[in-house]
């Protein structure tokens, strides 16, 4: 649900807003009449300015709730925009966006329960609610106060908590990876326990072994000195105890050995869901997916195909902003693999830019087209991963796309054969 919010830009909010409109408005319509509907209209409104023109949407809804005080129909049902409106800036606004949008919110709904309470007979008129003296004014004032204080700032806290569900803590899938990966961690910090716990009884054993040629090498000296034949006696029983030193020290060595070797196993495609979740974490809106029968690739090919989607992932990191839209698709045929790398960094770049410079004008030209049909990228990063697909017969390519971001592709038209599993690597 939030992938699907986050990869569409209005369409969200507008279908928020859409349903508002009907429902409130049509309240607010035979409550009040065509003006209260207009202006239920205008109030929704700012829900659909509210995630990508955060401040556009604050001023609707503060005129908003100055026309209702302007035209004496306070209050209409869809003030509760304002707070929808207040949660979606507090989930995709800045720290001043969002800390003025709960401040305008909660001062137009005061001023909004003021005017009711104090200025108009609204609420008898309306709601057949009947104030006979200040003291009930004052109370119905207090408690609509309360109200509007708790409304807005439960649908603030709301945008943060939904804010830090998806950006901290992740989706469902994404914690799922994370439990795995812990689960991995775990089993294998457990069994390098073990391996220590043998380590070090293998350790004991040497220095035993260690001390007794030290003693025998000392007592053969001296023997030998004395009775020749004792010292030959004496090199005999210190090079079989040696030579089992020698045997736990090997022993040692192979355990030490296989640990390094089960702790260092290579990368491959199952791990990219780890390192999308990092991407995630920092901000930026990845998706991964698998089109086609994917069948089994042999080690080296798997850490080929890792290695290039992580070069590729790590300089979009490095040159796009944050709140890029990646995407990840691995295309398999019946012996081939392809392997698209995209972003909208330009795009995303142009878009934050023109938030906070509504002068800003993104332009490209037909010259920009040109370069990027004709202007090979390259690189070292770039290099690298055409010699890692090379060894598998695939291809690199990298390219442009003017006003939008990258797009990397990676071929292997033989990846079955060259790199399926049944292929053992030298």
């Amino acid at each position: 649900m939030f992938e699907w919010i986050r990869g569409r830009k209005w369409l969200p909010s507008a279908l928020l807003a859409a349903i508002l409109a009907i429902s409130t408005g049509t309240a607010d319509f035979f409550l009040q009449g065509w003006v209260a509907l207009i202006i239920s209209l205008f109030l929704t409104s700012s829900v659909v300015f509210a995630r990508n023109l955060s401040w556009v949407s604050v001023a609707i809804f503060t005129v908003g709730s100055v026309a209702e005080l302007l035209f004496r129909i306070t209050p209409v049902l869809a003030g509760l925009s304002v707070a929808v409106s207040v949660a979606i800036v507090a989930w995709f606004g800045s720290v001043k966006q969002r800390r003025f949008a709960l401040g305008a919110g909660i001062a137009a709904g005061l001023a909004v329960t003021s005017s009711a309470c104090f200025s108009s007979d609204f609420l008898t008129s309306v709601y057949g609610i009947h104030l006979y003296d200040e003291g009930g004014r004052f109370f119905a004032f207090m408690f609509g106060s309360a109200l509007v204080v708790t409304t807005n700032v439960t649908f603030f806290f709301l945008g943060r908590l939904t804010f830090t569900q998806y950006t901290h803590v992740g989706t469902s899938i994404d914690r799922q990876v994370v439990t795995a990966e812990q689960s991995k961690l775990n089993l294998e910090l457990a069994e390098q326990n073990q391996r220590f716990s043998i380590a070090r009884d293998i350790t004991d054993l040497i220095i035993q072994r260690i001390s007794t040629v030290l003693t025998l090498a000392q007592g053969g000296n001296y023997a030998s000195k004395v009775d020749p034949a004792a010292g030959g006696r004496a090199l005999e029983r210190l090079e079989e105890t040696a030579r089992e030193a020698h045997l736990e020290l090997r022993r040692l060595y192979d355990m030490l050995n296989r640990s390094q070797s089960v702790s260092s196993a290579p990368l491959g495609i199952e791990n990219l869901d780890t390192l999308l979740l990092e991407f995630r974490q920092l901000g930026y809106s990845i998706t991964l997916r698998h089109v086609g029968d994917q069948f089994q690739l042999s080690e080296g090919a798997n850490l080929a195909v890792y290695r290039i989607v992580f070069e590729a992932l790590e300089n979009i990191r490095e040159n796009a902003v944050i709140g890029s839209d990646i995407a990840v698709d691995f295309m398999w045929a019946n012996d081939g693999l392809q392997v698209l790398i995209k972003d909208n960094g330009i795009e995303a770049s142009n878009r934050q830019a023109s938030a906070k410079n509504p002068e800003f004008v993104s332009e490209y030209t037909a010259t920009d087209d040109l370069k990027a049909l004709v202007e090979p990228i390259s690189g070292v990063g770039i290099t690298a991963m055409r010699d890692r697909a090379a060894l598998y017969g695939g291809t690199v390519e990298a390219h442009l796309v003017p006003g939008v971001g990258f797009t990397l592709s990676a071929m292997f038209p033989m990846m079955r054969t060259l790199g399926g599993s049944s292929r053992s690597d030298k």
